[in-house]
């Protein structure tokens, strides 16, 4: 069976290693989780395996606002994913990338990100998250209808 996972930021060399042509170096866009916890829930997943696994709470929350108003988390996106993919500091003018060779494993050591990275991760299935979304709407519609049902009545 095949798993389709949807990934949090996670604090991996990439962003050190990666080409970028930006003043600024490359970032994941917060919160960020260590990739010890991200592989926890990846294997998990791998032992259930669900047809998808979204991992981490802004993974969730991103893709549940893409189903509920699509629309808006887009323009938000928009907005809001250039600068938050952006750090704060400028980018070294010649530091080595992994675009025409493989960067020398002693030129990066891990993710420059530790100090913000969440050690703790969790995931849920994608039809099990669906499913919760549907049951809230279903309860939110059916209250509005008695509710209006009952105004009715008076």
């Amino acid at each position: 069976m095949i798993t389709m996972i949807h990934l949090p930021a996670v604090n991996t060399e990439q962003f050190s290693w990666a080409r970028c042509k930006m003043d600024r170096e490359p970032r994941p866009v917060a919160p960020v989780f260590t990739p010890e916890a991200v592989a926890d829930e990846i294997y998990r997943g791998a032992l259930s395996a669900p047809r998808e696994l979204w991992v981490g709470r802004p993974t969730v929350k991103a893709i549940l606002a893409g189903l509920i108003l699509p629309g808006l988390t887009d323009r938000l996106a928009a907005r809001t994913a250039f600068e938050g993919q952006l750090d704060g500091k400028l980018k070294q003018s010649r530091r080595p990338d992994n675009l025409f060779d493989a960067v020398d494993p002693s030129a990066v050591s891990g993710g420059r990100f530790g100090d913000e990275a969440s050690p703790a991760v969790g995931s849920v299935s994608g039809s099990k998250a669906r499913a919760a979304l549907a049951v809230g709407i279903g309860t939110m519609m059916l209250a509005a209808v008695l509710a209006s049902r009952r105004l009715r009545i008076r």
